[in-house]
């Protein structure tokens, strides 16, 4: 037998992302009805070590008395949900532009061309996910992100706060 030797080099990226702008996005909604959010805008911050990134969202936490859900059939009473969308800065999108693989839940789920990117969108509403997604997110670029909150069903009271996290992980 003989020997082999491998090299394995091995190299570390700094990710730092930031929110660009207001953190707090309020939407409200009478029950059994949706309304999509203002955008809101993550960075990319260019560093020393700085490389291509990708975005995972989530609901961190929350407050109040209502009860995520996170199917896609009608939001029952006193239930909510929240799906979301990287879209272009001047996007004119619709509650239809929401699918149901944008759905958040509270673990991470990773940003494709088609999960937090509207599948049935057109370009020119939301933009295409190579340039406006949450993948491939070069150093010093922006990506606007909208929320789309469904309200629990005709009888739901209260109020409630969600917050979304979102995360970057370096471009394989």
């Amino acid at each position: 037998a003989e020997n082999v030797t491998i090299e394995v080099l091995l190299t570390i990226q700094s990710v730092n992302i930031e929110v660009v702008g207001s953190t707090s996005i309020a939407v409200s909604a009478p029950a059994a009805s949706s309304r999509i959010s203002a955008r809101g805008v993550i960075k990319n911050v260019v560093g020393s070590g700085s490389g291509n990134v990708d975005y995972s969202v989530k609901i961190a936490s929350q407050t109040g008395s209502w009860t995520l859900y996170t199917n896609a059939d009608a939001v029952p009473q006193n239930n909510y949900r929240l799906r979301a969308i990287w879209a272009i800065w001047t996007a004119t999108m619709t509650t239809a532009d929401f699918n149901d693989n944008d759905i958040l839940t509270l673990s991470d789920q990773a940003s494709s061309s088609t999960v937090f990117f509207s599948d049935s969108g057109t370009a020119a509403n939301v933009g295409n996910p190579a340039a406006d997604g949450g993948t491939n997110v070069a150093p010093g670029s922006e990506r606007s992100i909208f929320f789309r909150f469904d309200s629990g069903a005709s009888g739901t009271t209260g109020s409630h706060s969600a917050y979304v996290q979102v995360s970057a992980s370096a471009t394989p």
